[in-house]
C-alpha cells in the first residue's frame, strides 16, 4: 500500500499551522498526479520503476515483444487491485518508421497464406498465421507462388514463360512493387490495439467492460523522439 508524506515545517504552535489545510494540500496534490500522469503513480504504488502508458511494437508488425506483456502483466496487476479505474487503448502506426517494415511484413504474410491455402485443402487445422513455420525449402517453394501471382510485369524466359529467379531476386522484386496505403497503416494500428485488448482480458484477467479502444492515428514521430509504432494508454 502506497504512502503519504506530509511535507510538514515550522512549529505547530504556531497559530497559522493547519493540519487539515496541510492533509487538503496533500490530498489536492495526490490527485493532480493521478490526472497528469496516472500510470507513473500506479507503477510507484506497485513498487515498480517502468512507466505503464504505453508498449511499443516492432516496427511493421502487431506482435507483443517480451517487454511489453511484462509491462501489460503489471498494469493488469494495477487494474485488478483498482476495480474502479477504467482503461482507454489509443493505437499508433508510424507511417515513417512502420513504412519499410510493413512491406516486408505484408510479403511474409502471403507466403504463410499460401502454406494456410494449401494446408486447408489437405484438410489440415491451423488457427492463425502466426503458428505457421516454414523451412527454407518451403519458403522458396511459397515465395516463388506469391511472385507468380503478383501484379506486375516479370523476367520472361525465351518461350514467354516466367523465368525462375533466386529467392533473394523475386524477394528484391515483390518488395519494390508493394504500395502501402494509408489504410493499410490505419490496420496495422487497429492490430495493435486488437492484440493489446485480448492480452489483458483473456491473458491479464482484466473485465472487457473496463477496456476500451478510443481510436487508431496515423502519425509520424517528432524528430529526436520514440517511433510511433506503439499503443498509448490512459485512465479513468
Amino acid at each position: 500500500m502506497g504512502i503519504i508524506r506530509l511535507p510538514l515545517s515550522g512549529s505547530i504552535n504556531d497559530p497559522q499551522f493547519s493540519l487539515t489545510g496541510i492533509i487538503w494540500e496533500a490530498f489536492v496534490n495526490l490527485i493532480t498526479k493521478v490526472i497528469t500522469a496516472p500510470f507513473t503513480l500506479l507503477a510507484s504504488l506497485l513498487g515498480e520503476g517502468e512507466e505503464l502508458s504505453q508498449i511499443s511494437f516492432p516496427s511493421g508488425y502487431a506482435t507483443l515483444e517480451a517487454e511489453a506483456e511484462k509491462r501489460l502483466q503489471t498494469l493488469s496487476t494495477a487494474l485488478l487491485d483498482r476495480p474502479a479505474l477504467k482503461l482507454e487503448i489509443t493505437c499508433f502506426a508510424d507511417p515513417v518508421n512502420d513504412h519499410e517494415a510493413l512491406i516486408r511484413a505484408l510479403l511474409d504474410r502471403k507466403i504463410k497464406t499460401q502454406k494456410l491455402s494449401e494446408s486447408v485443402k489437405k484438410g489440415l487445422a491451423i488457427d492463425s498465421l502466426d503458428e505457421i513455420q516454414l523451412d527454407e525449402k518451403e519458403y522458396v517453394h511459397y515465395l516463388t507462388q506469391v511472385y507468380k501471382e503478383a501484379d506486375f510485369e516479370k523476367h520472361r524466359n525465351i518461350i514467354g514463360l516466367t523465368k525462375s529467379l533466386p529467392a533473394a531476386e523475386m524477394e528484391q522484386l515483390i518488395l519494390a512493387h508493394t504500395m502501402i496505403s494509408d489504410d493499410e497503416l490505419y490496420e496495422l494500428a487497429e492490430h495493435r490495439a486488437s492484440t493489446v485488448l485480448h492480452w489483458l482480458i483473456e491473458q491479464g484477467g482484466v473485465p472487457s467492460d473496463r477496456v476500451f479502444v478510443l481510436g487508431t492515428k496515423v502519425v509520424s514521430a517528432d524528430a529526436g523522439q520514440q517511433p510511433n509504432s506503439r499503443v498509448e494508454f490512459s485512465v479513468q
